[in-house]
């Protein structure tokens, strides 16, 4: 038993050199490489954790928003003028229940309907590309704008 120990306490000569060596690169390792590898991808995290904050900040001004759904046109989008759609309004569940929409069918600025819900029919007499707009409002009277391009060919 007494020779195990000794074999394991027992240096040759030059073996104190590497474990030093082994230790100063070790050191090395830790300052040059690791810690500022962590330093930076703690700045990471801080950034992305500032950026989250000013998205939930900015979230909670607009929560009372309504959001804006899909607006469906059948049989498409882009047809030969002129160009007869069936517009349908859809919702996605905001914090109010959706009173209703209203329609600018060729986006010049004023509201072609009142609030309504029920789908609408539209002619596109003439060649052009037609920003339609649909603005959904809630219970509350809080209103977002929805766009969608509308395409009348020759």
């Amino acid at each position: 038993m007494n020779y195990k120990k000794a074999l394991l306490l027992k240096k040759t000569k030059g073996q104190g050199v590497i474990e030093a060596l082994i230790l100063i690169l070790g050191i090395i390792f830790i300052f040059a490489i690791a810690l500022p590898g962590a330093s930076s991808r703690l700045k990471v995290l801080q950034v992305k954790t500032s950026r989250e904050q000013n998205q939930t900040a900015s979230l909670s001004q607009n929560e009372d928003l309504p959001l804006c759904g899909d607006i469906i046109a059948i049989p498409s989008s882009q047809g030969k003028a002129p160009f007869r759609v069936f517009l349908v309004g859809t919702e996605k569940q905001g914090r109010y229940k959706i009173s209703g929409f209203r329609w600018d069918f060729t986006g010049n600025g004023s509201w072609d309907t009142e609030v309504t819900k029920e789908p609408q029919n539209y002619v596109f007499e003439t060649p052009g590309d037609y920003n339609l707009k649909m603005l959904v409002i809630d219970e509350r009277d809080n209103s977002q704008t929805c766009n969608q391009t509308i395409v009348a060919t020759e």
